[in-house]
């Protein structure tokens, strides 16, 4: 059985950050589905919009847990400098009070990956090797890669299956 945290509810957010989010991507959310996985205890949620678009939205705040607000902030930081040829979803905005921290991000339709499943891990591997690769895209030669100009924003460079990761 996977492992996962015990969510609290989208309600559960205080109003004003609930308003904040509605704000910033400039329709109010009007439905939100609970997403399953992850460890943080605040909601995570699928979130319709009025305008009929769709986003992902997870918050914390630290009477939930104290350092989930942290490494949401961080989380966001992180999303905010990826470069548009790192296949992840787009960070559209973090609403922040203080306390709570919501990050709104591009909805992508998928799955989470089996571990038993080899083509998956293989699928989990390549993405991974493709996010760390050293060398810039077609079209930035000359730039430097997105690890080296912001080493201290990603902190310590994970090791995968054994080796150091490029870059």
């Amino acid at each position: 059985m996977a492992r996962q945290g015990i969510r609290s509810a989208w309600s559960e957010v205080p109003p004003s950050v609930r308003d904040a989010v509605d704000a910033l991507v400039g329709s109010p959310v009007l439905d939100v589905r609970a997403t399953t996985g992850g460890f943080s205890p605040g909601p995570a949620v699928r979130a319709g919009l009025a305008d009929g678009r769709t986003v992902f939205v997870k918050a914390a705040g630290s009477s939930l847990n104290e350092q989930s607000p942290l490494m949401h902030r961080r989380e966001g930081e992180v999303l905010e400098v990826l470069p548009h040829s790192v296949p992840a979803p787009r960070l559209l905005g973090v609403v922040d009070d203080g306390d709570w921290v919501a990050l709104v991000i591009e909805w992508v339709d998928g799955r989470m990956p089996v571990a038993a499943d080899p083509a998956d891990v293989r699928r989990l591997l390549d993405l991974l090797c493709r996010v760390a690769a050293p060398t810039p895209p077609a079209g930035q030669r000359g730039r430097s890669p997105f690890g080296e100009t912001n080493r201290g924003r990603l902190g310590p460079r994970p090791h995968i299956g054994g080796h150091p990761a490029p870059g």
